[in-house]
């Protein structure tokens, strides 16, 4: 692995060097992908985090950034420094929660949390969303709940066999939060208001389906 990145580091290097860059430091950095120390025409040092500096399609992108000094970054550039450090977090930590491990049975699922901690309030319809076209997703929503006529709709990406059932739970369990509130309204109470979250934060297991989700949102980006 260490001659494969001092191999790739001589390479890029020798890219860079006629735009101004005379030193090239692959990096690991948690928070930073890519700097420049010096001023263009001197020593100028390039730092790169390894995994970004491994996608030699985004070499061309990078000698535009290293030419304008480090300015007006290029999107495809961004992009891809937004990827490593998304997989970079994700890898820090995903909770080791039990997967779905085929097909979801959210009708199931859902009958579980009714009849476990919203007995109290009439059971809601749980139906699945359509898909969306494929393209690259910026942000996902998971699950809403409609008031007139109430229904609990979940995002299809739920439905994978890697997809914790905790996480599923919760996200039901969320969504008959807002449930309870329309069945028992308050005048100008906010969606997640005060009330709301004394209601979700009853959950049992909060903490790490919160974990997973965040630990897990780059891959259902995709």
């Amino acid at each position: 692995m260490a001659e494969f990145l001092d191999r790739l580091a001589e390479e890029l290097l020798a890219l860079l060097t006629p735009h101004g860059v005379r030193r090239l430091r692959l990096t690991r950095n948690r928070r930073i992908m890519i700097g420049l120390r010096g001023t263009l025409g001197r020593a100028v040092t390039l730092s790169i985090h390894q995994n970004l500096a491994r996608q030699r399609e985004r070499w061309p992108d990078l000698v535009i950034w290293v030419s304008a000094g480090g300015r007006k970054l290029p999107e495809p550039l961004r992009l891809a420094m937004d990827a490593v450090f998304a997989d970079q977090q994700s890898a820090q930590h995903v909770p080791a929660l039990e997967p779905l491990g085929g097909p979801c049975d959210l009708q199931s699922i859902a009958d579980r949390v009714h009849r476990t901690w919203f007995a109290h309030v009439p059971a809601v319809p749980v139906v699945w969303g359509r898909n969306a076209p494929l393209r690259q997703r910026r942000q996902i929503r998971f699950g809403s709940y409609r008031r007139k006529p109430p229904a609990i709709t979940v995002h299809p990406l739920i439905d994978q066999p890697w997809v914790a059932e905790r996480f599923v739970e919760f996200l039901l369990f969320h969504e008959y939060c807002h449930h309870a509130q329309a069945c028992r309204p308050i005048s100008g109470e906010a969606i997640h208001s005060a009330r709301f979250k004394s209601w979700e934060g009853r959950y049992p297991h909060l903490a790490e389906a919160l974990a997973w989700e965040k630990a897990s949102l780059r891959r259902f980006l995709g």
